[in-house]
C-alpha cells in the first residue's frame, strides 16, 4: 500500500506547473496590527485599516477555503475573523494551548483537512481546529536527516498550503527558510520536518511573507520582500521582482493572503 502523504504529493505535482503570473488581491498584515489591500499587477496600496476588537496584536493572516473568510491568530492565541474592508474582528475561538508567536506566526490552512496550521518563530508547530480552538500539538520544526542544514535549527518564517480551495483532495506545506535561503517542504507536516526543494534564485530578508493562489489547475506563489513584491516558481525557487508596493510610510507587511 502507498503512504497517504506520498499520494498527496503526488497529486499536487501537476498543479506545480509554472504559468504566467495573474493579477490578483493581497491582503497584507503590518507589523502594527492593520491591513492593506495589494494589486499584485499596479503594486498600489490601499490606505492601512486598523484591526478592532482583538485580545492582542494580530501575527498571522489566511484565507480559510471552506468558507473564503479573513482568519487571524493573535499575540495571546485568539483565533478571529477579520472583515477586510472595516479591519472589525470578530473571535470564533481561544487556543487552548500557549502559543509563543514572538510577533510573527505562520498561519494557514490545511484545504483538505480543514485545519490551520500554526507555526511559531521558536519551531512550535500546531495543527488547530479553528471552530473550538482545540490544538494538536505536533513535532518541532527541525532539518530533514542528511540535508546540508540538518545540524541546525530551521529559520522557517514563511509557509503556505498548495491547491488551497474547498473540495482539495491533495496538497503540500511548502516553506521558506530565510537562515539557508530556501524552499522546502515540511514533510511529513505533523513531524516539523524540513526537506529542501529548491534553492530560491535571490537573497531575501529575515522576514518574508508568503502565500499561494490556487485556481484549481495551477498554484500561483507570492513573497512579499521588504517593500518588494515578487512571483516565486513553486518548483525550482526562482524569485521573480513585480516590482515595488507603495506601501503606506512606515509599514512593514508581515504576512500576506491571496484572496480568491
Amino acid at each position: 500500500m502507498k503512504h497517504p502523504l506520498r499520494l498527496a504529493l503526488l497529486g499536487t505535482v501537476a498543479l506545480l506547473a509554472s504559468t504566467a503570473a495573474q493579477a490578483a488581491t493581497l491582503i497584507g498584515l503590518t507589523g502594527d496590527n492593520k491591513l492593506i489591500r495589494i494589486d499584485s499587477e499596479t503594486r498600489r496600496a490601499s490606505p492601512a485599516t486598523a484591526i478592532t476588537g482583538t485580545n492582542g496584536r494580530v501575527v498571522g493572516i489566511d484565507q480559510r477555503p471552506q468558507d473564503g473568510r479573513l482568519y487571524g491568530i493573535t499575540s495571546q492565541g485568539q483565533i478571529v475573523t477579520i472583515d477586510a474592508q472595516s479591519g472589525r474582528a470578530t473571535q470564533v475561538s481561544q487556543l487552548n494551548v500557549p502559543f509563543q508567536a514572538a510577533g510573527h506566526a505562520i498561519f494557514d490552512f490545511n484545504p483538505v483537512a480543514n485545519r490551520v496550521r500554526i507555526i511559531g518563530m521558536d519551531g512550535q508547530n500546531l495543527r488547530v481546529n479553528v471552530e473550538t480552538g482545540e490544538a494538536v500539538t505536533d513535532g518541532r520544526l527541525k532539518n530533514a536527516e542528511g540535508s546540508p542544514a540538518a545540524a541546525q535549527m530551521p529559520r522557517v518564517t514563511a509557509g503556505a498550503y498548495t491547491n488551497s480551495m474547498a473540495g482539495a483532495t491533495a496538497t503540500m506545506l511548502l516553506t521558506i527558510d530565510t537562515s539557508t535561503r530556501s524552499l522546502n517542504v515540511q514533510n511529513p507536516p505533523n513531524d516539523g520536518v524540513q526537506s529542501p526543494r529548491a534553492p530560491l534564485s535571490a537573497q531575501v530578508p529575515a522576514n518574508v511573507a508568503f502565500d499561494i493562489l490556487s485556481d484549481g489547475t495551477s498554484n500561483q506563489g507570492f513573497v512579499m520582500a521588504g517593500a518588494t513584491l515578487h512571483s516565486l516558481d513553486l518548483a525550482s525557487g526562482a524569485l521573480t521582482p513585480r516590482g515595488t508596493v507603495t506601501l503606506p510610510r512606515g509599514t512593514s507587511v508581515i504576512d500576506i493572503a491571496a484572496m480568491r
